[in-house]
């Protein structure tokens, strides 16, 4: 895995979430309180999709995602789309 490719998928769902933004959406409230988008959701799948292919098998923790079973390696994902001001259009990428 180069950084270059990391760098890629991390354009790759900036793109999406400016997609996203750009179509209009609305937030839902996950259990926790917090809220989550059609931009994170579609976000986290390219990044875990791409690193599957970088890192097969190498489980990942992400954001969005259920609970992960890992005895090993495990590559935490986190993106920032800043939820809340991009909800209000108030975008500082």
């Amino acid at each position: 895995m180069m950084l270059t490719d990391l760098i890629e998928l991390a354009r790759d769902a900036g793109r999406e979430i400016m997609a996203v933004r750009a179509a209009g959406f609305e937030s839902q409230q996950k259990l926790d309180g917090s809220i989550v988008t059609l931009a994170d959701q579609r976000a986290e799948a390219i990044i875990e999709a791409g690193l599957a292919k970088l890192a097969p098998g190498v489980p990942v923790l992400a954001e969005e995602a259920g609970p992960v079973q890992a005895k090993s390696r495990l590559t935490p994902l986190s993106y920032w789309d800043d939820t809340p001001p991009t909800q209000a259009r108030r975008i500082r990428f």
